[in-house]
């Protein structure tokens, strides 16, 4: 066993075990959580998102193995500083925690904001990396990762002073960003995210070519090796199909709501089917517009369909166009509500006169 991870075995077999916590409970709780899903929400099972419980700890069981075992490498040659280490070791343990706990509570009922929990996590997180970023030696796992950085120990220092503050900047914006309109956090979310990547990669680069015309470091050679072009060659067939598989989900897609004599159809891409019998509906109601915030579910720049939460409807299930704001809203009479549309206003409101003369109200 590699050195660093015997001397911490017990924080390598704890943070294992806590990644798959939430794994095992879903697995013990499995049908009585479906059940509840189904009792609160309507047509929706706890099926996806339990797999998706068992799944992603699985996953990052593997991936947090892959950092501990590069860090270890690392730290054979670059000692790192012990809280260091010991951040390495339960940065996963608390992603898995995290991601599954919300949705444990979107299960459960628990009325959450995404947005606080988000922006107060990310802001801690950041305020914790900023503070020991400096403190890190050059390694493979975590910092500055770039060529010119992992071969030069003064650019290294440099550019991990400079991150540092990076991120213990951001990490203070982000805690200030709970008290923005959600339109204006997720974009406000994914530049602070971005910058501590963008900044240090311009300002370390600039260091170099500064060391290189002062004449203490010799410039890089570039020449591509054999593995490097086996590299490229992969990016450049995966990539195009990863983002033409992406603008699929994203640009495609439909909702198909059928009346039948005794139910109303809906039959969805990309997302589980819904039927709602006639006699289960008590209301149905017509809104001009209608926003919400999705929980859980498929969302892209076409649809917005699964869980999701507003303050005039709580939390609902959704089959709706995202850029039609009108929407048909329908309570059932065990009081749970879903909220459909048309592709536009015109689409909706003949969904609404139709569903009227099915249900007679």
């Amino acid at each position: 066993m590699n050195g660093m991870i015997k001397e911490n075995k017990i924080k390598a077999i704890a943070s294992s075990a806590l990644i798959l916590l939430p794994a095992l409970i879903a697995l013990i709780f499995f049908d009585r959580l479906n059940v509840l899903v189904a009792q609160r929400l309507l047509g929706q099972s706890a099926r996806g998102m339990l797999l998706m419980m068992i799944l992603l700890p699985c996953f990052l069981l593997l991936l947090h193995w892959v950092m501990l075992l590069v860090t270890a490498h690392d730290h054979r040659k670059n000692p790192q500083h012990r809280k260091l280490t010991g951040i390495i070791f339960f940065i996963i343990p608390v992603l898995s925690l995290f991601v599954s706990g919300i949705f444990f509570a979107i299960m459960l009922g628990w009325q959450i904001s995404i947005q606080l929990l988000c922006g107060v996590t990310l802001g801690v997180a950041m305020l914790i990396l900023g503070n020991y970023l400096p403190k890190c030696t050059p390694n493979h796992t975590m910092g500055p990762r770039m060529r010119w950085t992992l071969t030069n120990e003064e650019n290294w220092r440099a550019t991990c002073r400079f991150m540092g503050k990076i991120m213990f900047f951001d990490g203070l914006i982000f805690l200030f960003t709970v008290f923005l309109p959600l339109p204006v956090f997720i974009p406000v979310m994914l530049v602070l995210i971005a910058t501590p990547a963008i900044l240090p990669t311009v300002f370390s680069y600039r260091f170099y070519k500064k060391q290189v015309a002062a004449g203490t470091r010799e410039r890089l050679d570039y020449k591509t090796n054999r593995s490097s072009k086996v590299a490229a060659l992969i990016t450049a067939v995966t990539l195009p199909l990863i983002l033409g598989f992406c603008a699929v989900l994203m640009l495609t897609g439909d909702i198909t709501v059928s009346f039948e004599s005794e139910a109303l159809y809906i039959e969805a891409d990309y997302h589980e089917d819904l039927t709602l019998p006639y006699t289960d509906i008590a209301e149905v109601r017509y809104v001009e517009e209608d926003r919400a915030t999705r929980q859980y579910g498929f969302g892209s720049l076409r649809l917005d369909m699964g869980v999701y939460q507003n303050e005039a409807l709580g939390t609902h299930t959704r089959y709706a166009y995202h850029k039609c704001h009108a929407a048909v809203v329908i309570t059932a009479t065990d009081g749970q509500i879903l909220v459909l549309n048309g592709i536009d206003e015109d689409a909706t409101k003949a969904l609404y006169s139709s569903l009227r003369e099915k249900v007679g109200s």
